[in-house]
């Protein structure tokens, strides 16, 4: 079964403030006294208790999050195990998945049927619903169905059936239509091209055989049809509408040859211009230049991602905050060049006592809506301090999701919506907004602190040292501090970023400045630091300047 890597593209920041003036210590000190005043007198108001059946809606959430994963794991395991063994297992190690048999809250197996399997998640706790995967094989084809319980109790649910190759959830059970791979028609569609070119590239052609593909999409769900299309030297992969107000997906799949007649395969995403259940045109492929049909627009995946855009939103407020002692409710004053407005999102801001929330609202109702909560807290000897949190809503859909809670100063996610890490890293350009983060985070910590820090923990941007492309470290030197983004392989550029301390000698009189650097050319060395001359920042040797 081919293994998916899906690459989140890095976001096309512009100039966030380019200096974060020390000048605010004084006027710092005098609000901090303030502000130590009038948070006694709030703190009935800011640290309202959340109720004991929210908080416990939200653990069961989680907890039935996880027994979804796993179960849609097994069955996509399943159909990998029968390409290979020309049969299902009923043994959960034979699936190589990491599934275990048992957690602490659900008991996970499994039980053969005639020409299907059934995977098992059975709630350990009565107040959580229990979940069953059906792997069934249709003729020459296999499908797969994730259903969950009714109610919730500790009974293993009912089996899906094959109903004349419809699969249907058994009794008392419930399709579960947001399942990975399924639910998400651009992100299916995209995941069809990219199962293409890795079925050509060990067949030698492509395939209209969904089920080769070995992605775990089935024809039909409750919200889309999908298909394929085989053409001359090229394949299109669709994910029609079944409802009239979702829009309608078309992949493209080309062989391209370059001016030596080698062969590579291109890929392209359309959407339909206009939400409806009719079939969108074809992408066409001219001269190697691949567009799309028309009455569709091409699918950006250089557009940045909500969950990325959100979480930026979260830091910059707390960057604002820092030099403005308030929040700003408008999203262009952040500086991150994020538009209120984009084919797929919505972004806005929502202030409230000592707290800002930040929304990516998906305007496609097969996109997962975002929250961002950045709140400002006093730690135990009444000083100010931020926390953040980034939640995701558990279904796709246009409503703005549930606001994040503070309970006594543990963040959690609010109704229907859990917490989401900082976005993974994928590529080179999140290296770029990561060390642009650590420049950020750098100024702020200077703020607080009157010094640079060579902690990554300390940042508080939840960057590891060490990720699958990038190895990050930082260096302090005099009045400068230097982050670095160090390229593991050789096809990747590396990046540093430097933050300076620029001024008259007098630290209260003085200010950061920072800039951004990539090598000029792919490569595992460290780049030459960036340099001040008399105030004027530029680029080591061998290193350009990155505008953000």
């Amino acid at each position: 079964m081919p293994t998916l890597q899906i690459s989140l593209h890095s976001m096309a920041l512009n100039h966030l403030f380019n200096r974060i003036s020390i000048r605010l210590r004084n006027a710092y000190s005098y609000c901090n006294r303030q502000i130590k005043a009038i948070l006694m007198a709030l703190m009935t108001v800011f640290f309202t208790t959340t109720s004991h059946s929210q908080l416990e809606k939200e653990a069961i959430n989680a907890k039935e999050s996880q027994g979804i994963q796993y179960i849609w794991a097994m069955n996509i395991a399943q159909q990998g195990y029968y390409a290979e063994n020309g049969d299902f297992t009923d043994t959960i190690p034979n699936l190589g998945s990491s599934i275990p048999t048992q957690t602490a809250n659900y008991n996970y197996s499994i039980s053969k049927g005639n020409q299907a399997v059934f995977n098992y998640a059975t709630a350990r706790e009565p107040n959580l619903k229990s979940f069953v995967g059906g792997v069934f094989l249709v003729g020459d084809e296999i499908q797969t169905i994730l259903c969950q319980a009714n109610v919730a109790d500790t009974t293993k649910p009912a089996n899906p059936i094959n109903d004349n190759g419809v699969l249907l959830c058994g009794v008392n059970t419930t399709e579960v239509s947001n399942s990975p791979l399924r639910s998400n028609a651009r992100q299916s569609v995209s995941s069809m091209n990219r199962a293409q070119q890795a079925y050509y590239a060990e067949n030698g052609i492509f395939t209209a055989s969904l089920a080769k593909l070995g992605i775990g999409i089935r024809a039909q769900n409750p919200n889309y049809n999908y298909s394929i299309s085989l053409s001359n030297e090229a394949v299109f992969s669709y994910g029609i509408s079944r409802e009239s107000d979702l829009y309608s997906y078309v992949g493209g799949v080309f062989l391209v040859r370059d001016v030596n007649t080698d062969i590579s395969t291109k890929t392209i995403v359309c959407v339909a211009n206009l939400p409806g259940t009719v079939q969108p045109a074809n992408p066409t492929n001219n001269n190697g230049v691949l567009a799309c049909g028309a009455n569709t627009t091409e699918v950006n995946n250089n557009l940045p991602s909500a969950q990325k855009f959100v979480s930026s939103m979260n830091l910059a407020q707390q960057a604002y905050y820092a030099e403005n002692e308030s929040f700003t409710d408008t999203v262009e004053k952040l500086g991150l060049g994020i538009s209120p407005e984009n084919p797929q999102y919505n972004y806005s801001i929502q202030l409230s006592n000592n707290t800002v929330f930040h929304y990516g609202i998906s305007r496609q109702s097969d996109l997962k809506s975002y929250v961002g909560g950045l709140f400002l807290l006093p730690n135990i000897e009444h000083e100010i301090f931020f926390k953040r949190i980034l939640c995701v809503a558990n279904l796709p859909g246009m409503t703005q999701p549930a606001n994040p809670i503070n309970n006594n100063g543990v963040l959690a996610c609010g109704a229907d919506t859990m917490e989401v890490s900082n976005p993974p890293l994928a590529l080179n350009t999140d290296a770029k907004q990561y060390i642009f983060s650590m420049n950020i985070a750098q100024q702020l910590y200077y703020v607080r602190h009157d010094s640079f820090t060579d902690s990554l923990e300390k940042l508080g941007v939840g960057i590891k040292a060490e990720t699958p492309n990038y190895n990050y470290s930082i260096h302090l030197t005099n009045n400068a501090v230097f982050h670095y983004g160090i390229s593991r392989e050789s096809g990747f550029k590396s990046y540093v970023g430097g933050v300076f301390l620029l001024g008259t000698g007098d630290k209260e009189m003085s200010a950061t400045h920072r800039i951004l650097c990539v090598a000029n050319l792919p490569g595992t060395i460290q780049p030459a630091n960036p340099i001040n001359n008399n105030g004027v920042l530029a680029c080591g040797a061998d290193t350009t300047k990155v505008s953000i």
